[in-house]
């Protein structure tokens, strides 16, 4: 009877011993399979991000080419034809299929057409590419400055510019950044209606402030002499025949060229402004090339209304170009820019009903403003993990001569 309970015992430990091994072992080799694979992981995402950055794509001129479609696109790479080691062509950027930008079907780069130009297949990886700045800037306004006018008593229109703002500088990680030189350029861009003979000027009008971030990362900038000068008079009661001279503002441009260590980079503030009721703002358009796409969801434009475009490029100038429409489709209206500068970081297509005509000042306000940020923060993904298991990589890059920080995010779907 004892005998057969020490077998018994016996028998129940060796067969916890051996449970206990076959558990260590299994979990020991899953550990080192799944070490393996996020190392391999890593490793395939360092030569995907030297690909897309150091390889300018095939064809080479893919970017600016509005003839090629996606799936003319046989290798994906974002390099610049021509320039130097990570600098990456602006346009190739820009046709990247993100959310919230409106571009053509035939022109955006979809999931498959990027991961199928690596070399992935989209059932085994996924990836998200983001770009931003690689310092931070956001503005506070803390007063205004109102430009008025009024006609026999009554108010015709009303606008309010930033006087006074403060900027607040921060790194891609988000920390301040003191002591950053900045370059503030305000530019204000309006139609002044002149009678007498009767004609239409356009007018962009620019200035320039320079200042340093403090140990928070902020600084202040004060506008308000200049805006007195540029806007001056200030007509508060006019005649009909006192319409000379009338500003009728356009476009509001805050531009912040920063500065900090090695680091150069640029943001763009569209102001909004106190607007009439026969105005509209779009913000649902893009830019390939010198060729404008307007979602045809945001607005409805007449055949028959002008164009032309004001184009920022700081630290000193602004220009205005003309625009005119070639073509349109179901979804976009399409318009073609005579000329776009290479340095040109933000534009905005002004659209507007032609005069002169007895209804010159309704036609004076009659008009839609198209913005389009030349480099806004591009965030593209092909998909959501469906693992945690993935690999984020990325570097310093230069765009038209600023600083941004790319990250591509590599991961397996299959171990989702």
């Amino acid at each position: 009877m004892n005998v057969t309970v020490e077998y018994i015992v016996i028998t129940i430990i060796f067969v916890a011993i051996i449970s206990s091994t076959t558990y260590f072992i299994t979990n020991t080799v899953n550990t080192g399979i799944v070490h393996i694979s996020e190392q391999q992981l890593e490793v395939k995402a360092n030569t995907l991000l030297e690909k897309i950055l150091l390889t300018p794509g095939d064809p080479p001129n893919w970017g600016a080419n509005t003839s090629l479609s996606p799936s003319d696109i046989k290798s994906f790479g974002l390099a610049k034809v021509g320039g130097k080691l990570y600098e990456l062509d602006i346009d190739k950027v820009l046709r990247l299929n993100t959310t919230g930008r409106a571009i053509p079907r035939n022109l955006c780069l979809g999931r498959d057409d990027v991961l199928r130009g690596l070399g992935l297949d989209p059932h085994e990886y996924g990836l998200m590419i983001r770009i931003v700045p690689a310092v931070n800037a956001s503005l506070k306004i803390r007063s205004n400055y109102t430009y008025a006018i009024e006609l026999d008593g009554n108010p015709l229109l009303s606008y309010r510019v930033p006087k006074v703002f403060d900027l607040m500088l921060a790194d891609y990680s988000f920390k301040p950044a003191p002591n950053a030189n900045v370059t503030v350029t305000y530019s204000i861009s309006y139609l002044e209606l002149r009678i007498h003979p009767f004609r239409i000027i356009k007018v962009n009008r620019v200035n320039t402030t320079l200042t340093v971030s403090n140990w928070l990362g902020k600084t202040r900038v004060d506008y308000g002499n200049w805006l007195s000068k540029v806007l001056y008079p200030n007509p508060h009661e006019i005649t009909t025949y006192g319409l000379n001279g009338i500003k009728i503002i356009k476009s509001v441009k805050i531009t912040v060229q920063l500065n900090y260590y090695t680091m150069k980079n640029i943001y763009v503030f569209n102001i909004p402004i106190a607007r009439q009721i026969n105005e509209k703002e779009v913000f649902n358009a893009s830019i390939i090339g010198n060729r404008v796409y307007i979602s045809k969801k945001a607005a409805t434009i007449p055949q028959n209304w002008s164009a032309y475009a004001i184009e920022v490029i700081p630290p000193y100038y602004v220009i205005s170009v003309n625009a005119e429409r070639i073509s349109e489709d179901d979804e976009f209206y399409i318009y073609e820019l005579e000329f776009r500068d290479p340095r040109s970081t933000s534009l905005d297509l002004i659209i507007y009903r032609p005069a002169p005509n007895e209804n010159v000042w309704i036609n004076l306000k009659s008009s839609i403003l198209i913005h389009i940020d030349l480099m806004p923060v591009i965030v593209f993904k092909t998909g959501e993990p469906a693992s945690a298991r993935r690999v984020t990589v990325g570097r310093i890059v230069d765009i038209g001569g600023y600083t941004y920080y790319f990250e591509l995010t590599l991961w397996s779907v299959e171990e989702g």
